[in-house]
């Protein structure tokens, strides 16, 4: 007998490893598309058919070594050891969505039967295994490995999309009730599982539901009616006909939401290249400006940021655009390797710390009700970003993911900086930009005011609080040394637009102004200073010239006065005598 000793591994793992952790169906679906991306399909299709799932793909499928080295090897990824096909990977060039080996326990959230059917092209057959999940259940003392699974070769090549290898995975005993309603909400789920910002390389979900062809053949027709009228509908039937389209079940995914956020929003891209990070702030389509730094982060090497404040009118044209409010569609979203991490950007998930901010202070911080947006990170290091094995629980606090969390915060404070201080006013109050405090809340109340319904920069570009505020934005910019200013809006910087301006506006803000112009050799804001001084001059000296004129015109008044009333004094006199006289 040995004297080393071993584990036994209980059947039980299956439930340990799958429903224990594969939290809902619709995860559980989000799992096994991962794995048909990560075996370089370009199609997955999903289909639901009297009762049974099927979820195939035109990836390369497995050899019937894979299968049993691979597949059958619970908890084994050969995408985390590097052994996965590296020769073909370095042609299709995509990097793994999974690492952990454990989502193929997912099929068992879904039905208590499945039929996997797999072709590569290393065989000339296909290889078929059939399982019901509940063998490993009759008895948990019995071993996991010891529970055959049932598997046989066949010759005939099943349907793969668009492809001759590939993998079917066909599920009957289904857990769950699978009508349209559920099966849409699977549809939006994965519509945001992919980035919908950008987009996986020539990867396409097509859902397949020949039970609702009829019902998405009436909802296409009238969509198209409804939109031959469009500029006649009003909003509510314009928002009404958007969730009558996007409620459509068969067909493949489509996502605009990169087009409608582009269209009117308040944005900040960020993007950390070599060792350098490159920031650009733009609202409502106009660039207001871009910075380098040196990369602070040395465990992020190929990470983006976007985020996007949202006024009211943009909220108000993403709803008819998208049909749902965005604050139901979500907040900020994580993607790794192009593929969603959960739960971030959910509806009420406050990952980011976001809404946490916001509990901290009034009306200076933006929280998810305000922001949308996403965080890309592409990496090989499979420790780097790890998920926790729990599929909705987010990624293990490793040291890289406090250092995303550190450049989120940075990004997120510069786009909130600019829309608390330029676009909402509120640092008109707190900092002495104004000779009188009345004078700032009036200009504060006038900003807000035409924020929350615009869609353009008009407005900010010419009160003069946003400019004073911008400047002092640029001025922070420039005054710190790590930071390269590479441009900045000089419309918004030019605070010459009325010379009325010049009487509200603290002396030692031109002092602060000519400092910036001489740091940035901005010779334009210079100029821009020096007309501005000059008609503080000719404002003073026709104020001085003015005050002397009345002065002048009341001295004139006063004797001219004096001198009335020395007239009327005399004939008051004259006219007493005059009586004097008469009498006698």
């Amino acid at each position: 007998m040995s004297n080393d000793w071993s584990f036994k591994v209980s059947s039980e793992l299956k439930n340990i490893l799958g429903r224990d952790l594969i939290t809902n169906s619709n995860i559980a679906v989000l799992e096994l598309v991962k794995n048909s991306y990560d075996a370089h399909a370009s199609e997955v299709k999903i289909s639901f058919l009297d009762n049974t799932l099927v979820i195939s793909d035109n990836g390369k499928g497995m050899s019937e070594e894979d299968v049993i080295n691979k597949w059958l090897f619970v908890a084994y990824s050969a995408k985390s050891d590097g052994t996965e096909d590296k020769n073909y990977r370095n042609t299709i060039k995509r990097k793994y969505a999974g690492a952990k080996g454990i989502g193929r326990l997912s099929c068992d959230r879904l039905g208590r039967f499945l039929t996997l059917t797999t072709k590569s092209n290393s065989d000339n057959h296909a290889i078929e295994l059939y399982i019901d999940w509940n063998d490993f259940e009759l008895n948990s003392k019995d071993e996991f490995n010891h529970i055959p699974v049932k598997h046989s070769v066949i010759s005939s090549s099943p349907y793969f999309p668009e492809g001759t290898t590939g993998t079917v995975l066909k599920f009957t005993g289904l857990h769950d009730k699978w009508d349209a309603t559920a099966i849409l909400r699977l549809k939006k789920s994965l519509e945001k599982l992919i980035n919908p910002f950008s987009g996986a390389d020539e990867f396409k979900i097509i859902f397949d539901v020949p039970s609702e062809i009829d019902h998405d053949k009436e909802k296409i027709e009238e969509c198209a009616q409804l939109k031959a009228m469009w500029d006649k509908l009003t909003p509510y039937k314009q928002r009404e006909t958007i969730n009558k389209e996007r409620s459509i079940i068969n067909g493949p995914l489509i996502n605009s939401i990169a087009e409608t956020l582009n269209l009117k929003t308040t944005r900040i891209d960020s993007t950390i290249k070599g060792n350098r990070i490159f920031t650009k702030l733009s609202d409502r389509g106009i660039t207001i400006y871009e910075i380098e730094e040196y990369d602070k982060y040395p465990l992020l090497e190929d990470v983006s940021i976007s985020l996007f404040y949202l006024n009211q009118q943009a909220k108000y044209n993403f709803s008819i655009l998208m049909g749902t409010p965005p604050v139901n569609y979500g907040s900020v979203f994580l993607f790794r390797n192009g593929f969603r991490i959960m739960p971030y950007g959910e509806f009420r998930d406050d990952s980011w710390g976001l809404d946490q901010r916001v509990q901290q202070g009034y009306n200076r911080a933006l929280g998810t009700r305000q922001i949308l947006g996403r965080v890309d990170v592409e990496t090989e290091d499979k420790e780097a970003f790890k998920e926790v094995s729990s599929r909705d629980g987010g990624l293990i606090k490793t040291p890289s993911y406090q250092q995303l969390l550190e450049y989120f915060n940075s990004i997120h404070r510069r786009l909130e900086r600019y829309v608390v201080g330029v676009l909402w006013g509120e640092a008109f109050l707190r900092k002495d930009y104004f000779q009188k405090k009345e004078i700032a809340l009036d200009i504060r109340n006038k900003l807000q005011g035409a924020e929350k319904d615009s869609d353009n920069m008009e407005h900010v570009l010419t009160n003069i609080g946003s400019k004073i505020d911008f400047l002092q934005l640029v001025k922070s910019l420039v005054n710190d040394e790590s930071i390269n200013l590479l441009s900045y809006n000089e419309d918004l910087a030019n605070i010459v637009s009325d010379v009325d301006d010049t009487e509200i506006i603290q002396g030692h803000m031109i002092d602060d102004f000519r400092k910036i112009a001489n740091k940035t050799n901005d010779a334009k804001l210079l100029q821009n200073l020096s007309d501005f001084e000059k008609q503080i001059d000719e404002l003073r000296r026709q104020k001085v010239e003015a005050e002397k004129r009345v002065k002048e015109e009341r001295e004139r008044a006063i004797v001219a006065a004096k001198k009335a009333a020395e007239e009327r004094k005399k004939d008051r006199q004259k006219k007493k005598n005059a009586r004097r006289q008469k009498k006698n």
